[in-house]
């Protein structure tokens, strides 16, 4: 936990806006977040929609992609299943459909699972987001995501 604090004030006090693009940001979005999240009406809808996303601030957005896991909401915890069979599934809980539950899976593709056919379904403590952003953005596309997702204010 001290390293990622550590991380994201290093991130925050090296974020040079004037290096890179919006347009280079929305491509890194795409290469690394519409899987799962939309913006201006394209993307996934596994994860939060994020138009409007830039009234955050950088510190917010900073600790939400370089520790995802560190607030989770409800509406996005990730639930770990384990059917009468001893089968076990992990998804995001999307809704009752009468004698089912419905849940999308790490793709965003949904299942259903008849409740009379769980034996136990676990919150669990992590997010569907990737926990590896922190190792595996480079500095230059950290920058470029911010400033797009920055610009991202209500329309």
């Amino acid at each position: 936990a001290e390293n990622r604090k550590e991380l994201i004030m290093a991130r925050l006090a090296n974020y040079d806006p004037s290096s890179v693009s919006v347009d280079s940001g929305r491509l890194v979005f795409k290469r690394n977040c519409s899987m799962c999240h939309t913006i201006e009406n394209a993307g996934g809808q596994i994860g939060p929609q994020l138009s409007g996303i830039g009234t955050w601030g950088p510190v917010a957005l900073t600790q939400k992609i370089l520790d995802p896991n560190s607030s989770i909401s409800d509406a996005f915890r990730t639930y770990n299943i384990t059917l009468n069979n001893g089968k076990t599934l992990s998804g995001l809980f999307r809704r009752n459909e009468g004698a089912v539950e419905v849940f999308a899976d790490f793709s965003g593709q949904e299942f259903s699972i008849p409740k009379s056919d769980i034996k136990e379904k676990i919150p669990s403590k992590y997010t569907l987001m990737p926990d590896n952003f922190r190792n595996t953005i480079a500095k230059r596309d950290f920058d470029a995501l911010m400033k797009y997702l920055l610009s991202q204010k209500e329309k």
